[in-house]
């Protein structure tokens, strides 16, 4: 769905026997929104048009990074990760880490990828692990890149990850969060 003129509108739509599952959304600077999911899937929305891009895998793609309207990278099942320069998709799978890349995120002049157990980097044409540590999801604030993963949430801030401590006791009783009040 998306906002137009006050009105929402419908992307995406599958036809009777085809069921899309998108897992991720980016969009380019100029408002070009790209979308990712099962089986390869992978959508651009554009001058109030969708349009099926032809994918190259049929693994699930899990995340896509939009860096300019030229230029994206996908990522996902069974080390999938591809990078599109003007139409043409490059290949820089690594299906021998066995592992899923779940989300990417740029920092420090490099493109960071999550994994399960994992955070790898993609630079010069290549991806090499950064740390062992948990990863399912990963953002960057200005000057930290944020990592979540089971049970832990880690902080790099260009030279070391740490791990930041979180605990909370809610004690017997559920605890509460009134957002509009």
């Amino acid at each position: 769905m998306k906002l137009i003129d006050f009105e929402w509108n419908t992307l995406l739509s599958a036809s009777e026997d085809e069921e899309i599952t998108i897992f991720c959304m980016d969009s380019s600077l100029n408002g070009t929104v790209y979308c990712v999911g099962q089986e390869g899937f992978i959508g651009r929305f554009t001058n109030n048009k969708f349009s099926r891009i032809e994918s190259p895998t049929n693994y699930d793609i899990y995340h896509i990074y939009v860096a300019n309207e030229n230029e994206i990278a996908v990522c996902g099942e069974n080390g999938t990760f591809f990078v599109c320069l003007y139409d043409e998709w490059t290949d820089y799978s690594r299906p021998e880490l066995d592992v899923n890349f779940y989300s990417m995120e740029y920092f420090e002049n490099k493109l960071f990828i999550s994994a399960e157990k994992q955070v790898w980097y993609f630079e010069k044409k290549r991806i090499d692990k950064s740390t062992d540590i948990s990863s399912f999801s990963l953002w960057k604030t200005r000057n930290k890149l944020w990592s979540l993963g089971i049970k832990e949430i880690h902080c790099f801030n260009g030279k070391d990850w740490k791990e930041f401590i979180v605990e909370i006791d809610i004690g017997e009783k559920a605890a509460q969060v009134n957002l509009f009040n």
